[in-house]
C-alpha cells in the first residue's frame, strides 16, 4: 500500500495512453535515460536519473529524483542536480553515483564539454542539493588520449578512503575502465587502467556507467557499450581486473545499468529501457524512457550472474485472470493499461508461443526447442537458452514494456507499441498450450506525483 505522499496515479500522462507503464518507475512526463546513484538512506531508496524537465526529447540533462520506501511505490522528488550557466555542468549533468560521506549524501557526476568530474552534497533527506563550483577531476591520465571520460562510480575502500571507476574511450575504437583513489572525494590519484576492451567498435567506444562489486565471493565489473550491458567476472588485483568470464547482463533494449545494495544486502540493478518508436512519436506522447523493474543479481554455481525480478514486485500483484482453454482474457478496464504478470512452465516438447492480441497481434514470445537448446524470441531479441527439457518463464507486461525472466537467470526487455484500447487476450499456442500457467493483473506502482521544487 502506498504511504502518504505516494498517491496512486494509475492514469497515463494523456487519457487512454495504452503505451504508458503503470508499475515501472519514471516521472510523470518528459525524457529520461540513465539511472544514477541508486542508494538506500534511512530505509528509503533514492533513484536518480538523467532527465530533461523541458520536453520528451534528449537534451537539457538534469538529475531527476524518485524515492521509495519499498522499491515499488515511488514519489517524484524535486530535481536534484541542474545545469548551471557558469558551472562545469552548464551543458549537461551526466551520469554518476551517490555515496554517504559520513552523514552527508554526496553525488559525483560528469559535466560535459569538456567532460570533467563534479561533486555535489545534499541535505539529509536528499531533497536539497548544493553543487560545488570547481570540478574534482579535470585532466586525463598522463600520456593517454581519451575520446570519453565520464560516469564516475565511487565506493569506500578498506583503508578509510575511496576508489573510483571511470568510463573511458581510447583511440582506435577501444574502451577502458580507469581506476582512481582518494581520501577526501575531492583529490583523486590515477592508479591505472583497470580493464581495456579487446575489441574495437565503430560507434562511441567508451565503457559507460562502470560498476565494480563482489557477488558471491567473485569480483564483478559491469559496463555498458555498443547498446549492451556487459558483465565481467574475474579477480581484481590492485589496479588490474583479470577476466575469467564475459556475459551479457541482459538482452534487448536495456542500457546503462546501475546497482546498489538493498536493506537485505541484495545486489539490486536497474537499467534504462530505451524507446524503439520514432522520436516524433514519443515527443507527441510527451514522455520517453522508463526504468526497468528492480532486479536481484546473484552468482550461480557455474559462475554466471543470475538475474531475477526483485521480490518486492510481488506486492503489486492484483486479481487473478482465469484461463479459458488456452486463452486469458483481460478485463476491458485492464486492457487500456496492459499490465499483467504471466508465470509459465513449459516442457519444450515442441515449438510454442505466447501471443498478446486484440483485434490484431500486438506482441509474441516464441520458444523453439532444438538439439542446441531452446531459442527464445521476444520482439526483436533472440537468445538461445541452455535447456532442452523444461523452462519456467516470468513475463511482465506493462503498457509498452515487456520484461521476461527465465529460471536460468536470463533477462530480456523489449518494447512494443499499440495505440488500441480494445479488449486484449493472451493466447498460448503450440507447445505452450499444455504449459502450467498463471496470470495476475498488476496494480499501479503509485506513479510519482510532482513535489514542489522542480518542473513536472
Amino acid at each position: 500500500m502506498a504511504r502518504e505522499g505516494e498517491q496512486t496515479m494509475a492514469a497515463p500522462p494523456r487519457p487512454a495512453d495504452p503505451n504508458w507503464p503503470i508499475f515501472h518507475a519514471r516521472p510523470r512526463a518528459h525524457w529520461i535515460n540513465d539511472p544514477c546513484g541508486p542508494i538506500v538512506v534511512d530505509g528509503r531508496c533514492h533513484l536518480f536519473f538523467q532527465y530533461n524537465p523541458f520536453g520528451a526529447a534528449w537534451g537539457n540533462m538534469h538529475w531527476g529524483h524518485l524515492s521509495s520506501h519499498d522499491l515499488v511505490h515511488w514519489r517524484q522528488e524535486p530535481i536534484a542536480l541542474v545545469q548551471r550557466p557558469d558551472g562545469p555542468d552548464r551543458d549537461g549533468v551526466f551520469t554518476g553515483c551517490v555515496v554517504m560521506d559520513g552523514p552527508t549524501p554526496t553525488a559525483l557526476y560528469t559535466g560535459i564539454r569538456p567532460e570533467v568530474q563534479c561533486i555535489a552534497t545534499a541535505s539529509p533527506d536528499l531533497r536539497a542539493w548544493t553543487q560545488e563550483t570547481a570540478p574534482i577531476l579535470l585532466d586525463h591520465p598522463p600520456g593517454m588520449t581519451l575520446t570519453g571520460f565520464r560516469d564516475p562510480q565511487v565506493f569506500a575502500d578498506s583503508n578509510g578512503g575511496w576508489e573510483m571507476v571511470l568510463g573511458a574511450g581510447l583511440e582506435h575504437g577501444l574502451g577502458a575502465v580507469l581506476l582512481y583513489r582518494s581520501m577526501t572525494l575531492r583529490d583523486w590519484t590515477f592508479e591505472g587502467v583497470l580493464y581495456q576492451t579487446p575489441h574495437a567498435v565503430e560507434t562511441d567506444a567508451t565503457c559507460e556507467c562502470p560498476d565494480l562489486f563482489q557477488l558471491g565471493g567473485r569480483d564483478v565489473l559491469l559496463y555498458s557499450r555498443a547498446r549492451a550491458c556487459v558483465a565481467l567476472l574475474g579477480e581484481r588485483h590492485d589496479a588490474r581486473f583479470t577476466v575469467a568470464r564475459v556475459m551479457r547482463l541482459s538482452h534487448g533494449v536495456g542500457y546503462a545499468v546501475k546497482t546498489m545494495l538493498d536493506d537485505q544486502g541484495r545486489r539490486v540493478a536497474w537499467e534504462w529501457l530505451t524507446e524503439t518508436r520514432p522520436e516524433t512519436a514519443y515527443v507527441a506522447a510527451g514522455w520517453a524512457g522508463v526504468m526497468s523493474l528492480p532486479r536481484v543479481l546473484t552468482l550461480t554455481a557455474d559462475g554466471s550472474v543470475h538475474v531475477a525480478p526483485h521480490p518486492a514486485i510481488d506486492a503489486l500483484e492484483g486479481d487473478t485472470v482465469e484461463r479459458a482453454g488456452d486463452v486469458f482474457s483481460l478485463p476491458v478496464g485492464a486492457s487500456a493499461t496492459r499490465a499483467f504478470r504471466l508465470r509459465l512452465h513449459a516442457d519444450l516438447a515442441q515449438p510454442g508461443s505466447v501471443r498478446l492480441e486484440s483485434d490484431r497481434l500486438l506482441f509474441a514470445l516464441t520458444l523453439a526447442p532444438s538439439a542446441e537448446g531452446c531459442t527464445l524470441t521476444c520482439g526483436d531479441t533472440r537468445v538461445t537458452l541452455d535447456t532442452q527439457t523444461a523452462l519456467a518463464l516470468d513475463v511482465l507486461v506493462d503498457g509498452s514494456v515487456v520484461e521476461v525472466f527465465t529460471d536460468g537467470g536470463l533477462c530480456v526487455a523489449e518494447r512494443f507499441y499499440a495505440d488500441t484500447t480494445t479488449a486484449c487476450r493472451v493466447s498460448l499456442r503450440g507447445g505452450c498450450t499444455d504449459a502450467r500457467a498463471r496470470m495476475v493483473l498488476m496494480t499501479s506502482a503509485s506513479q510519482p506525483t510532482t513535489i514542489a521544487g522542480g518542473p513536472g
